[in-house]
């Protein structure tokens, strides 16, 4: 069974990110590997290099270096109301 690989981006609470794990997930939040300040494309290259999901909320994450990569997974979770 495959595991998933996750990283959070920093507009994602931490708390998500402990439950996640405790719920045996492997996850990393940006905050933990000194990104929560880091621009998109580092956040991208260090997701495809440790070959994580990125989870963000941000709704034009990447848009301009995206562009059609299959190399990279992303979700991106929107409050709709």
């Amino acid at each position: 069974m495959a595991s998933w690989r996750l990283l959070l981006d920093q507009n994602i609470r931490i708390e998500v990110n402990e439950y996640l794990r405790e719920l045996g997930l492997d996850t990393l939040h940006t905050s933990e590997i000194n990104l929560q300040r880091a621009s998109d494309p580092e956040i991208l290259r260090f997701a495809t290099m440790q070959n994580r999901t990125l989870v963000t909320r941000d709704a034009d994450f990447g848009d301009n270096i995206l562009g059609g990569s299959k190399n990279t997974k992303q979700y991106r979770i929107s409050n709709k109301e």
